[in-house]
C-alpha cells in the first residue's frame, strides 16, 4: 500500500491526508479470501453475529451455495485471542441455534500466515465445519 506525504500531495494537487493503519494487512488478507472463493455479491464486512447468549464480530460474512459462511482474517493477532474467539464459535455450535434457524451452522474459514498457525487453528476448531487457509495457498 502506498501513501502520499505532504510533498506528494502538493505534486498533484490533493489535500487527503491518508495514515498507514495496522490494518490494511488484514484488509487485504480478506479481500484476497473474497476474489479465492469467487466474489459473493452478498459478502459483508466486520458483521455483529449473536444466538443470544454468545456475541461476536466476524471478519466477514457471505452466502456460498445457498449456505452462510464466516470468515476470520488472522494477521497479528495473539494465539490468545484468536482461542477465545474460535471458543466463542463452539459455544454458538454447541448451543445448536444456528441450526434450528439454518438446518445447519455456517462453515468458518479461517486465513492465516504461516504453516505453525494452520496447524494451531486446525486443532482449535475441531469439531467446528470449518476449513483453515495458508493465505499464500490461496493467492
Amino acid at each position: 500500500m502506498y501513501y502520499l506525504n505532504r510533498v506528494g500531495r502538493q505534486m498533484i494537487g490533493s489535500q487527503k491526508v491518508v495514515r498507514r493503519t495496522l490494518q490494511i494487512k488484514h484488509i487485504l488478507m480478506r479481500n484476497d479470501f473474497y476474489f479465492h472463493i469467487g466474489c459473493p455479491g452478498n459478502w459483508r464486512n466486520e458483521i455483529k453475529v449473536t444466538d443470544g447468549q454468545t456475541t461476536l464480530v466476524t471478519d466477514a460474512l457471505f452466502i456460498k451455495d445457498k449456505r452462510h459462511n464466516f470468515l476470520e482474517v488472522d494477521n497479528t493477532q495473539s494465539m490468545t485471542e484468536n482461542s477465545a474467539k474460535v471458543k466463542r464459535y463452539k459455544e454458538m455450535f454447541d448451543r445448536g441455534l444456528f441450526q434450528k434457524e439454518f438446518g445447519y451452522f455456517p462453515h468458518l474459514h479461517i486465513v492465516t500466515v504461516c504453516k505453525s498457525r494452520v496447524k494451531r487453528f486446525a486443532e482449535l476448531v475441531n469439531g467446528l465445519p470449518a476449513q483453515v487457509y495458508l493465505i499464500n495457498d490461496i493467492m
